[in-house]
């Protein structure tokens, strides 16, 4: 075996054991030229208790690009370069390919050359190194090893809402909007029902005291704003003694509206 290497034995074991304890974990590679063949069988050692790391391909490892957007336990999402430092839970894929939050176990940082960037057919996208594993029909598969219309594993939804709570005013006014109104230009909801109309209203005076509703037609409601309610927070009037203009340096400041008609 002098020819062979050995991972993790001394050369006092060497001379004591040896080729007893050994375990073959595989053949180094030679280089000669432009043919590559096996040459050394390379052994490590089991018959001591110790540790041995033995490491793979430089730059095999599972990385995305510093702005990829990763989902955190409290609904929020961030680049995966602001993760190093967060201690959040992020959604990930358990053994059983079931989401859930996850605690992350480490954080590496590196450059590379090559990205891969990957466009779904349903709009969603991501750049990744070439080596990066990807869940296919059949198995993980290198993203490299993808063609154009293979099929991947991705999440219909994440459920994660965080822990932020909303009044019911506004969710209500949210629904109203979406469901039969619009805020372009002008703020109008569309509904003939007296008992959803009686809660809009309800719901519009929580959210801002100086809003009204106003019947446009029938059926058809405006938001207006009362303009004598302005409320000044801040003020610095600055006049010509003379001419009573406002001079340069003249400040006011006024609670913003939640709804301008334009």
């Amino acid at each position: 075996m002098g020819t062979d290497i050995i991972v993790g034995r001394s050369e006092a074991d060497k001379k004591r054991f040896g080729d007893k304890g050994l375990i073959l974990i595989g053949r180094q590679y030679v280089k000669m030229g432009r043919e590559v063949s096996l040459a050394n069988n390379i052994y490590m050692d089991v018959n001591r208790s110790h540790v041995v790391f033995i490491c793979g391909k430089r730059g095999s490892g599972k990385c995305v690009h510093e702005d990829t957007l990763i989902q955190l336990d409290d609904g929020r999402q961030i680049p995966i370069k602001e993760l190093e430092n967060n201690k959040n839970k992020i959604l990930g894929l358990n053994e059983k390919l079931k989401i859930e939050k996850l605690q992350k176990r480490d954080f590496f940082k590196r450059s590379v050359k090559d990205l891969i960037h990957l466009r779904l057919r349903s709009g969603r996208e991501i750049k990744l190194t070439p080596e990066h594993p990807l869940l296919t029909i059949k198995s993980w598969r290198p993203v490299n090893e993808l063609k154009v219309g293979s099929r991947i594993a991705v999440p219909r939804r994440l459920d994660s809402f965080g822990n932020n709570s909303i009044p019911h005013h506004r969710i209500k006014l949210l629904a109203y909007f979406i469901a039969e109104g619009h805020t372009k230009k002008i703020a109008l909801f569309s509904n003939s029902d007296p008992d959803i109309i009686k809660d809009f209203k309800e719901s519009m005076k929580k959210f801002d005291s100086a809003l009204d509703v106003v019947e446009e037609k029938k059926g058809c409601y405006r938001l207006t704003q009362h303009h004598h309610n302005t409320i000044v927070l801040d003020s610095k009037i600055i006049r010509d003694k003379t001419t009573g203009r406002f001079l340069k340096g003249t400040i006011k400041v006024l609670l913003k509206n939640t709804f301008l008609r334009v």
